[in-house]
């Protein structure tokens, strides 16, 4: 056996083989003899180097982890084992037996260096295989089986190699799921069940990932200052994306503090006051942009943070202040371009501003050059619907002028303008409900989700405040159907009953009464439960009830004609 194992270790192996199968041949009696397991081993090794053999030096290694469990071959025999079982392809029996391997290695009171350098490295040949496929969960369950190794003291290329592979699980969780920004939309409403799983996913490895990133930078301070800027920089992005804000805070933080020439200052500033804004700090995430654009205002993270400071003061209650940030972005900055995304995002945040102070004229201005610029983007639906909500709404003030004004030329030009404008409103809403409806109803966010709801709604009520009644009845009975288990749907049935009264036809009306109460009783009793609905159930009760008692449309019906 010794001299087997000399020839096999000057790679003749035809003639180790050789005094193997003489040994055995000699203990061909006694099966038991501990010889048997390094004859096994050896014959196992030399299958792999020679021929490449796969099954056979399987079949032997295995042989020798079965027979000879207490043997001092047993621990080559079952790296051996597991190392023939990942190249097969068998991972689950693979990463069963190097734990096998590690177990049996850390148990014993006096480690031989070279057995833990030879099972280290066959453990890393297997997770940098599959780590360069791009199997990145099969080379993380390799990495691990290491740990148990260093009792937590772990190298610093291993933190290093733990923080990517994090990072990449992460990355391929999200990959198609997210929209395309460096945010991990955690749980979002807008995802189904599966994408939902694969976000919480994702931010456990990001966060895992920050962790090692952070763990590493702390071991290359002195050690090399260029990994430790990076890994930083790395562990500060990878909590941000987790959505840890508290612990991004912390890291930008201190990344600015302890880099002050790094390249990188004025974009760890602006994603410190994103953190910040993300985490409901608004005062302090408009305090960090306003000292990124007043001390760089030429800089183009300061630009990017033109916005965000925007939303830092609209979530303050600071409109006016919010008014004069965007504005300064879209009248002829000097730096931003309306071909930029700055410009952009600045433009549909005055709109919806605008939007939402009630100031629905300069909204409809803003609202439609984004839809002439930017319509055919994702958002183009959610542009489209606070455009037609702005024509919609605008009419309020329509109604207040017509009140102050006598001159009847006056009076008439305001009325036409009513007519304009909810037509176009109309149309918008139509538009909307097109463009979104176009798209996988899975990927809608929440807002736009609403938006579609009652886009169909209030296109029935253009029509409806344009005395189109038919119109309108044809509208509100898409938009009850299409939304018959939510309580809007009454608000449609209540609609159509007022479009039949308004024409003096009432047994219709008390049809599509009939119709409403029936849809009342079918819409499940938790749909209400909902404290944000304008009719609470008992209200939709009570009107059903009184209609019938009182028996108004009979009553109606028979009424003089006042034609």
């Amino acid at each position: 056996v010794i001299l087997a194992k000399a020839y096999q270790q000057v790679g003749q192996y035809e003639e180790a083989q050789r005094e193997y199968q003489y040994a055995q041949l000699k203990l061909a009696e006694d099966k038991t003899h501990v010889l048997h397991a390094d004859i096994l081993v050896g014959q196992a090794q030399i299958a792999l180097a020679s021929d490449n053999d796969l099954q056979v030096a399987l079949e032997l290694f295995s042989a020798a982890v079965d027979n000879y469990p207490a043997t001092p071959p047993y621990f080559d025999a079952v790296v051996g084992q597991a190392d023939c079982e990942a190249l097969y392809g068998t991972h689950g029996p693979a990463l069963e037996h190097f734990g096998v391997a590690i177990k049996h290695l850390v148990s014993l009171p006096d480690r031989s260096p070279d057995e833990i350098k030879t099972l280290i490295d066959r453990i890393l040949s297997h997770y940098q295989l599959h780590f360069d496929a791009g199997d990145y969960d099969l080379a993380l369950d390799y990495l691990s089986l290491v740990l148990p190794i260093y009792d937590d003291q772990i190298p610093s290329d291993l933190l290093s190699q733990f923080a990517l592979t994090h990072q990449k699980i992460a990355e391929t969780r999200i990959a198609g799921v997210t929209p395309a920004n460096d945010q991990v939309l955690i749980a979002a409403q807008s995802l189904d069940e599966s994408a939902r799983i694969a976000n919480r996913e994702a931010a456990v490895h990001f966060a895992k990932a920050a962790d090692y990133f952070y763990e590493y930078a702390g071991a290359m301070t002195i050690i090399d200052d260029q990994a430790h800027g990076d890994s930083l920089w790395q562990a500060a992005m990878n909590y941000d994306k987790a959505q840890l804000w508290e612990r991004a805070i912390e890291v930008y933080s201190e990344f600015r503090k302890t880099r002050p020439s790094e390249p990188r200052q004025q974009q760890a500033t602006k994603r410190l006051g994103m953190a910040y804004q993300a985490n409901g700090q608004y005062k302090l995430g408009a305090d960090v942009f306003k000292q990124l654009i007043d001390a760089h205002p030429q800089n183009r993270h300061a630009h990017a943070s033109r916005v965000p400071l925007a939303r830092c003061h609209i979530a303050l209650g600071q409109f006016s202040t919010a008014l004069g940030t965007l504005q300064e972005v879209v009248n002829d900055h000097p730096a931003i371009t309306p071909e930029s995304s700055e410009y952009r995002d600045a433009l549909i945040e005055l709109g919806q501003l605008y939007h939402r102070m009630g100031r629905f004229e300069p909204a409809i201005k803003r609202l439609e050059e984004a839809v002439e610029r930017y319509r055919q983007g994702e958002d183009g639906g959610l542009l489209e619907s606070y455009l037609a909500d702005a024509y919609r709404q605008s009419n309020r003030q329509l109604e207040t002028d017509l009140k102050d004004t006598v001159a009847e030329s006056r009076r008439l030009a305001l009325r036409k303008e009513q007519v304009r404008r909810l037509e176009q409103a109309q149309a918008y809403y139509s538009q909307a409900i097109n463009m979104l409806e176009s798209r996988d109803l899975s990927s809608l966010s929440p807002i736009e989700r609403l938006f579609l709801r009652n886009n169909y709604f209030y296109r029935a009520d253009c029509a409806y405040n344009l005395a189109r009644y038919e119109e309108a009845i044809d509208w509100y009975d898409q938009a009850a159907k299409r939304w018959e288990q939510h309580p809007a749907t009454l608000v449609a049935r209540m609609q159509i009953v007022n479009a039949y009264c308004a024409m003096k036809q009432y047994e219709d009306a008390k049809a599509a009464m009939s119709r409403a109460q029936y849809a009342f009783n079918r819409i499940p009793q938790s749909a209400f439960d909902d404290p944000n609905l304008p009719i609470s159930r008992k209200h939709w009760q009570d009107w059903f009830r009184w209609t019938s008692e009182l028996g108004l449309f009979d009553q109606a019906a028979m009424a003089p004609s006042q034609d």
